[in-house]
């Protein structure tokens, strides 16, 4: 019963096992460690979300993951393709870890392969262009093992204890989660989960690397079936901070009201009015974003050009913290 129970909850790794090439009964067994019935249920279980091929090869059984037929591609398709995995492949092999990356690396190739030597030239010339600003600045890869169990357990719908290090007193406490979604934050080049926490009630996110622990559960959740991942952090995502959403108004003076003007920081932003007098302009600006740190960080990395109109409360803190900036500087 122990060995079956060690093979289900290590469902992914039998899965990756079978996705490198075919394996006959005995290896899989051979390999984890547990007899042939154990193996079959283990396929079985497997079977219900992956295309698995079974064949006689003698007294083995042999399994593979089935093959599906290779669509076809336009160049500017491929072109879409190569790109969107040359940034896959630049933030990915440290931030995700050698599997992700890896397989970006072949996958690429393997399109290469398929397309005149022309577009080839010419997609090795774009991927030189093309690039993310996004600099990774933590190696994800021992962290893995952590990222793998959280998608499995997203994707089956599995709750799982967390035992979480705090930023703030680097206390470890253990929760009970369930794992939404996984997804790359750009502000500080991290790795987060996003998922309902137990204990405090509501959809939060936890930096992966600071999960020092994980254990797959076997009681199942249910996702909301109104949860988008994008949607939810356009809502309740700003800067790379969560919280919940308040409007915010902003004088906007200078040279920074052109930039304004050009660039959209939030799906939500728009402006209010526009004002220019002789060489003076200035504008209103309207945003509907999460409160908090990442919010704070973005007008006070626009001063003195950004003023807080309101709320009121938003202000008065902002106000706060430049005095006592200003007094460290003094």
């Amino acid at each position: 019963m122990k060995k079956r129970e060690n093979l289900s909850s290590r469902l992914y790794e039998v899965e990756n096992f079978l996705c490198e090439k075919p394996r006959t009964q005995k290896e899989i067994s051979d390999y984890f460690n547990v007899d042939r019935t154990t193996v079959r249920r283990a396929i079985d279980k497997l079977s219900w979300t992956l295309l698995i091929e079974e064949e006689k090869d003698g007294r083995n059984t042999v399994y593979r993951v089935g093959k599906f037929e290779n669509p076809s591609f336009t160049p500017l398709e491929l072109s879409t393709l190569i790109l969107a995995q040359e940034s896959i492949i630049a933030t990915g092999e440290k931030t995700i870890g050698s599997p992700f990356a890896e397989s970006a690396k072949s996958l690429i190739e393997k399109v290469r392969e398929k397309i005149n030597p022309n577009l080839k030239l010419r997609l090795d010339a774009l991927s030189k262009v093309f690039g993310s600003a996004v600099t990774p600045n933590k190696d994800f890869s021992e962290h893995f093992p952590t990222i793998e169990m959280l998608v499995k357990a997203a994707i089956d719908c599995v709750y799982v204890d967390l035992t979480y290090q705090n930023l703030y007193d680097d206390s470890a406490k253990t929760r009970r989660f369930a794992p939404y979604s996984v997804y790359f934050d750009p502000d500080g080049a991290t790795l987060k989960v996003l998922g309902f926490d137990e204990k405090r009630q509501a959809i939060i996110p936890f930096s992966i690397d600071h999960i020092k622990k994980i254990t797959l559960l076997k009681e199942t959740f249910e996702r909301p079936l109104n949860y988008d991942l994008r949607q939810f952090l356009e809502k309740y995502c700003f800067n790379g901070i969560h919280g919940e959403p308040i409007t915010v108004r902003l004088k906007v003076s200078g040279i920074t009201s052109r930039i304004f003007l050009e660039r959209k920081f939030h799906i939500s932003q728009k402006i209010i009015k526009t004002r220019k007098k002789d060489n003076n302009e200035s504008l209103i600006v309207e945003l509907f974003v999460a409160e908090g740190r990442g919010l704070e960080r973005f007008i006070l990395s626009w001063m003195p050009d950004v003023e807080v109109i309101s709320p009121i409360k938003l202000r008065e803190k902002l106000k706060n913290t430049l005095s006592k900036s200003s007094e460290k500087h003094k």
